[in-house]
């Protein structure tokens, strides 16, 4: 019998409309239910194409027993997290804070007034005694506690204030900061100052053991990690740094156990060997990429210090187009591998995963001009074409990580789309060529035993399988068989063919159909950049197709607002800062391509909204509206698989601030920035875009204007010293004085054409500096502020 989530729009809360679980969605009748029957809300955040989200359905949410339990003493409220991303980072925050980890799916146990109390990711069904609770018995000892003490639960929730937990994170960074230096005693002080903060926090215990134990305080440590699997007993680091320490004192089996619990491997006799070969994940880091080639460019910096920049993105980006985390038969890229090598992924793909490293690709190419960066922007986007795009334009959220091995299997299982046996491939190859095989199978890292390592295959779904990847190059293969390399090269491109249309016939996963407006916009950026560096009209079409979706569909004309999502119909959900920060991103990047002065006038329009729903005279943007169901109103302030909503906002308004000369804009920027120095300053690395911006309201802006029709090929011709090249801190305008948008714009007033050419004025923070009819000029003028 369905439950209340039948007639969500949502295809995660959809998912589980059919579960015994009495689950609610996010809301007024949730919350006054819990408060009504002064019960605490079992809170599950996750989304339609996350694998251990549907492990815990299965698990779980589909158990009677299980069922009964959450009905009779839990109000149970179920969130999609890419419709709900407010909610989401609140509560994520409490589980990073007291867990040190995050991710999904997400339980959180909350007072009937939404306050915190336990939070943690993915809860297996069943116990693993002697340290792993499952589910059931986490909910029953809850329901148990909550039953007999649920007055000092309730205090204990409300007396760990924002302010706490964020002062507790600013000491901890502190702390590691100094032990990175070297000063581990006195970290260790500041450490157990953040505890007094937040003495819940499982994290800091884990911190604090793991620098006691590399000051030789082996006990004290061990002491430190109980503590921490007590408030946290599902993280992964007090095993691991408790694991260390018991090695330390030679009680090697204990020692294995909490290794092994650390990294979810079964403990059998193979464990000491298991524990070798432990994976690292390694999620592309598309924000960081595109920063250290920006980075590159920038004033002051040294030939070595360049040259060290654009090789390690180089590097990182070949390594990921060569992986089993890129696609190789259908294009696309998935979440994130589950190795150090980029091997085995994580198999669903998402939208502003592939959106962000094809506009990392386009970079790459403005600097370095690979066919193989070609080759990724390409594939990508016609995997993006072919997958997810709705006929009207609109780019859907993701594909799932999970699919039917057969039409009649009896369950889903992680990449059976995508993997496969020796033997399949070498059936679809043999009549390609007398020595396909020998050509092949190395070429694509086949083994007739399959390529996946037990480790990075916890639940044994892709043994005796192949994730393909580019182990050997046609030049090594070539040199191994004495095939000639071209003919090698025509081979893997008729292999990749062949191995589409045997895949095209398995069960496909399942796509999540939802068209979410912040990753539209990453997406439309992507395909004007596309367009940028390679020309073809049909990226340019799909910009165009994807913003007129959003305006037709996802926008209110009536409160000039966007919505956040749609899904056969808009949601009643309002936009939040990321769906404005990310779409007039996508409308500057496409304007800059085609010179359309409504996408220019409507980003302005949109950045207006932005300062009346986010804004504050001073300091960062909100990440939502006003909501009283929030129990904090957050703002973003550092990239994830996302880029900050604040970052993005900051680069806008320096582009628009500039283009249309508004110096309030430019200052609201510079407030924007500065009201998130503390965590510029402290965590870097999580700020790369942010850092991006810092570098632009550093310097001056050179502006070009150009007067001629913007999709002329001679205007085309003219900046391509612009559009082809990696220019950081330089910013194109399409004049045209017939336009009421640009007549009150002082510095392009009295702008013309020269002899009837396109013609390139060039402005360094609107003063005018020179002006060009050819590239040549225009890239002489542009060298006079080392900006090509």
């Amino acid at each position: 019998m369905p439950n209340r989530l039948a007639n969500e729009r949502s295809p995660y809360l959809a998912q589980h409309s059919s579960n015994p679980v009495d689950w609610y969605p996010w809301g007024p009748a949730a919350f006054e239910a819990a408060k009504v029957a002064d019960k605490p809300i079992y809170l599950s955040i996750g989304y339609s194409t996350c694998h251990w989200c549907h492990v815990m359905e299965r698990e779980s949410f589909s158990d009677a027993a299980t069922a009964v339990v959450l009905n009779e003493s839990f109000i149970c409220v179920k969130v999609d997290r890419e419709e709900r991303p407010d909610v989401d980072r609140i509560y994520m925050a409490f589980v990073q804070a007291t867990t040190g980890q995050g991710g999904w799916p997400m339980n959180v146990f909350l007072t009937p007034d939404l306050h915190p109390i336990f939070g943690t990711t993915y809860i297996p069904a069943q116990d693993a005694p002697p340290h792993h609770q499952g589910f059931l018995s986490i909910c029953k000892d809850f329901a148990s506690k909550w039953g007999t003490d649920k007055v000092e639960m309730k205090a204990q929730a409300n007396e760990i204030t924002d302010e706490d937990m964020e002062k507790a994170q600013e000491l901890r960074s502190q702390a590691q900061s100094m032990d990175a230096e070297g000063q581990t005693e006195a970290a260790v002080g500041v450490i157990t100052e953040a505890i007094q903060c937040h003495p819940t926090s499982g994290s800091l215990y884990a911190v604090r053991a793991a620098m006691l134990l590399k000051l030789g305080k082996v006990l004290s440590a061990i002491k430190d990690c109980d503590e921490a699997i007590h408030c946290s007993p599902n993280a992964a680091r007090p095993y691991k740094v408790r694991g260390k320490a018991r090695a330390k004192l030679e009680r090697w089996e204990e020692a294995a156990l909490d290794l092994a619990k650390a990294n979810q491997i079964d403990y059998d006799d193979d464990t000491y060997e298991q524990l070798k070969h432990l994976q690292t994940e390694k999620v592309p880091q598309a924000i960081e990429q595109r920063k250290l080639l920006e980075h590159q460019q920038q004033i002051g910096i040294t030939e070595a210090k360049a040259t060290h920049c654009l090789h390690m993105l180089m590097y990182t980006l070949h390594c990921i187009s060569q992986g089993g985390i890129c696609d190789h038969v259908g294009g696309g890229f998935s979440r994130y591998s589950v190795d150090e090598f980029w091997h085995v992924p994580h198999f669903e793909k998402m939208l502003y995963d592939n959106a962000q490293l094809v506009s990392a690709y386009c970079t790459a190419f403005l600097v370095d001009r690979r066919p193989l960066y070609e080759r990724c922007i390409v594939d990508t986007l016609e995997y993006v074409r072919r997958e997810l795009t709705h006929p009207e334009g609109g780019f859907y959220s993701a594909q799932d990580a999970d699919s039917l091995a057969t039409p009649d299997a009896p369950s889903t299982t992680e990449g059976a789309y995508y993997v496969w046996s020796a033997d399949e491939i070498g059936e679809l190859i043999k009549s390609l060529h007398p020595r396909a095989k020998e050509v092949l199978m190395p070429s694509f890292g086949v083994r007739e035993e399959g390529n996946v390592h037990p480790v990075c295959d916890p639940r044994g779904e892709l043994k005796g399988k192949n994730v393909l990847f580019l182990e050997k190059t046609t030049e090594q293969v070539a040199h191994e068989t004495g095939v000639p390399a071209d003919e090698i090269a025509e081979l893997a491109t008729k292999c990749k063919a062949l191995l589409f249309q045997a895949r095209q016939k398995r069960p496909k996963p399942h796509l999540d159909d939802k068209v979410v407006t912040s990753w539209n916009g990453l997406m439309i950026s992507a395909y004007a950049k596309a367009f940028q560096v390679l020309r073809k009209e049909e990226y340019l079409a799909a910009a165009r197709k994807a913003i007129t979706f959003i305006r037709n569909k996802l926008y209110d004309d009536k409160n000039t607002q966007l919505l956040r999502c749609w899904r056969d119909g808009p949601s009643t959900i309002p936009a939040f800062h990321s769906d404005y920060a990310c779409f007039i991103q996508g409308l500057l990047d496409t304007y800059g391509c085609v010179g359309n002065p409504m996408m220019l006038k409507w980003a302005d329009q949109l950045q207006t909204k932005v300062e009346a729903l986010f804004g504050v005279k001073e300091g960062a943007y909100f990440d939502s509206t006003e909501d009283p169901h929030l129990v904090v109103r957050m703002k973003e302030d550092h990239d994830g698989a996302e880029p900050a909503a604040n970052s993005i906002t900051a680069m806008n308004v320096w582009r628009l601030g500039h283009l249309l000369q508004r110096a309030e804009l430019l200052e609201r920027g510079k407030h924007c920035i500065l009201g998130l120095k503390r965590q510029i300053t402290n965590h870097p690395r999580a700020t790369s875009q942010l850092l991006a911006a810092l570098d632009l309201y550093s310097q001056s802006c050179i502006i070009v204007a150009v007067t001629g029709d913007p999709l002329a090929p001679d205007t085309h011709l003219l900046l391509q010293p612009v559009l082809l090249r990696l220019v950081v801190r330089v910013v194109v305008v399409y004049y045209d004085p017939a336009q009421p948008l640009f007549k009150e714009v002082p510095y392009l007033q009295g702008l013309a054409s020269q002899d009837g050419k396109p013609t390139a004025h060039v402005f360094e923070s609107w003063t005018h500096k020179g002006e060009a009819t050819t590239p040549a000029a225009l890239e002489e003028l542009l060298m006079t502020f080392g900006v090509v």
